[in-house]
C-alpha cells in the first residue's frame, strides 16, 4: 500500500530541490569563471583589475543557451566568462545586446559550441519540475567533481556584487515553476 506524502514533506522536498538548483547554479558559475581563468573571453579583462573609475571589474558567467532551458542550464559547455561590458548592455557588441554578433564570435572563437548546445538542449528536462531530487543530487556531485578537477586560480573568484544577471538566481519561492522562467519548453530552432 502506497503512503501519501504529507504537505510538510512535499514542501520540504520542493525546498530541497530549490536549494540543490541554487547550489548547482553557483557551482556552474564558479566552474565557468575558473575555466576562463577569471578573465573575459572576449576582451581579456581580468577579474579584479580596476576600470577607469578605479573600481574593480567583475567577471560574469554567461549562459549561451538561455538559462530558462533547464536541459543546458548547468552544462558548463553552455557557459562563457565575460566582463560586465561584454556580457550585458554597456557595449554595442555584447552577448545580450547583440546576440547575432555573439553567435558569430562563438563560431569564430569556439567552433562546435553552438552545434553541441543544439544537441544538448534536448538531452534533459526543459523545466525545473522535470528534474527529480536524485537528478539534482547527481548533478551537484558531478559539478563538484568538475570544480575539484580545475587547477587553482591565482585570481580570487568574485564575491559581493559580482553575481549579475546570469550569474545569480533568485529562487526564494521553491514553488516557482521555473525560477523566473516560463514553464513551457523552448521552441526548437529551425535552420
Amino acid at each position: 500500500m502506497k503512503r501519501k506524502k504529507s504537505k510538510t514533506t512535499k514542501k520540504a522536498l520542493k525546498a530541497s530541490a530549490a536549494k540543490l538548483r541554487r547550489k548547482a547554479l553557483k557551482l556552474w558559475t564558479e566552474i565557468v569563471r575558473r575555466s576562463g581563468d577569471n578573465k573575459c573571453a572576449v576582451c581579456n579583462v581580468v577579474h579584479g583589475t580596476l576600470n577607469h573609475n578605479g573600481k574593480p571589474r567583475f567577471i560574469n558567467a554567461h549562459h549561451i543557451e538561455d538559462k530558462c532551458n533547464y536541459s543546458t542550464r548547468w552544462d558548463t559547455k553552455n557557459g562563457v566568462a565575460l566582463c560586465a561590458s561584454c556580457h550585458q548592455f554597456h557595449n554595442p557588441s555584447s552577448a545580450h545586446r547583440s546576440p547575432v554578433w555573439f553567435l558569430d564570435w562563438l563560431e569564430k572563437n569556439r567552433p562546435g559550441t553552438i552545434s553541441y548546445i543544439l544537441v544538448a538542449r534536448n538531452l534533459h528536462p526543459h523545466t525545473a519540475l522535470g528534474w527529480t531530487l536524485e537528478d539534482l543530487i547527481k548533478l551537484v556531485d558531478d559539478l563538484e567533481k568538475q570544480r575539484a578537477a580545475l587547477p587553482q586560480n591565482t585570481t580570487e573568484a568574485p564575491t559581493e556584487g559580482a553575481d549579475l544577471a546570469d550569474s545569480a538566481e533568485s529562487e526564494s519561492d521553491p514553488q516557482s515553476s521555473a525560477d523566473d522562467c516560463s514553464s513551457s519548453p523552448p521552441q526548437s530552432q529551425q535552420s
